[in-house]
């Protein structure tokens, strides 16, 4: 299983390949599933290998709940927080991507970036 950002990011991989994929805060990012320590539980057991972040409506303060400062920062956003952090980028090379995209993101968009995560970390 891997997880991502939202349904948006999960929703190829599971329609064309009947993949497992977590999408971090369920459709709309703010549901607060899986909690950071749940989280933190899966990748420790090796449940959730990778984590695909970014891309169309990534983890940008608005797809992340986090666009009202009043309400703070999102499990899906703390965890995602945690996965930069803690796990390691997997280069786009890596599997047939380019390490620079073609075209920039779209302001307030950012590129999808594979995380490797595992057990001790």
């Amino acid at each position: 299983m891997f997880a991502t950002t939202n349904w948006n990011a999960a929703s190829p991989y599971i329609l064309s390949a009947g993949a497992d994929v977590l999408p971090l805060g369920g459709f709309s990012g703010k549901v607060p599933f899986p909690a950071p320590a749940d989280f933190r539980r899966l990748v420790a057991a090796g449940q959730v290998r990778y984590v695909l972040a970014g891309g169309p409506a990534g983890l940008g303060p608005l797809a992340a709940g986090t666009g009202n400062a009043a309400a703070g920062p999102t499990a899906a956003t703390r965890i995602a927080d945690w996965v930069a952090v803690t796990c390691a980028k997997v280069p786009a090379s890596a599997y047939g991507g380019t390490d620079s995209p073609a075209v920039p993101p779209a302001p307030g968009r950012t590129a999808r970036t594979l995380y490797r995560c595992g057990p001790g970390q």
